[in-house]
C-alpha cells in the first residue's frame, strides 16, 4: 500500500512539475519586433511572416533578446532576427538588410549572438516573453 501511493505521489510531482515548465501560455509565444517601430511585443509562434504588429503594420519578425544583466528595457539588445520564407528559415542581424538561410555558415553565424556580442560579465542570457512583458 505504501509503494503504491509512493509512485502516485511520486508521478503527480513529475506532472506538475511538467505543466509548470510547458503549461504556461506565455512560454509558447514568441518575442518579435516590428521592424518599423522598433517596438517589441508578443505573438503565436506559428505566425507567418510578416507579422502583424499591435500597431496594425504587417512588419513583424521574431526577434532574440538578449541582456548581459537582467531582463529590463534599459539592459536588453535584439541579437538576432528571424522569419520564415518559402519554408525556410532566414535570419539577419537588426543592423543589416540582408536576410541570410539559417543553416548557411553566414546564417549560423548570426545566430552566435555571443560572436557578435560579448558581456563584461561573460554571461549572456536571453529573454523570454515573460521576462519581458
Amino acid at each position: 500500500m505504501g509503494g503504491a501511493l509512493a509512485v502516485v505521489l511520486f508521478s503527480l510531482a513529475i506532472v506538475i512539475a511538467l505543466l509548470r515548465l510547458y503549461g504556461g501560455t506565455r512560454n509558447h509565444q514568441y518575442i518579435y519586433v516590428d521592424l518599423e517601430s522598433g517596438q517589441l511585443f508578443t505573438g503565436a509562434p506559428d505566425q507567418a511572416y510578416p507579422v502583424m504588429s499591435p500597431a496594425g503594420t504587417a512588419s513583424g519578425v521574431r526577434a532574440f533578446v538578449y541582456t548581459c544583466h537582467d531582463c529590463t528595457d534599459q539592459d536588453c539588445f535584439i541579437g538576432h532576427l528571424e522569419r520564415m520564407e518559402d519554408g525556410k528559415r532566414l535570419v539577419r542581424l537588426p543592423s543589416l538588410i540582408i536576410w541570410y538561410r539559417g543553416d548557411s555558415d553566414k546564417g549560423l553565424r548570426i545566430q552566435d549572438t555571443k560572436f557578435f556580442h560579448e558581456c563584461p560579465n561573460g554571461r549572456l542570457k536571453q529573454c523570454l516573453p515573460d521576462d519581458l512583458f
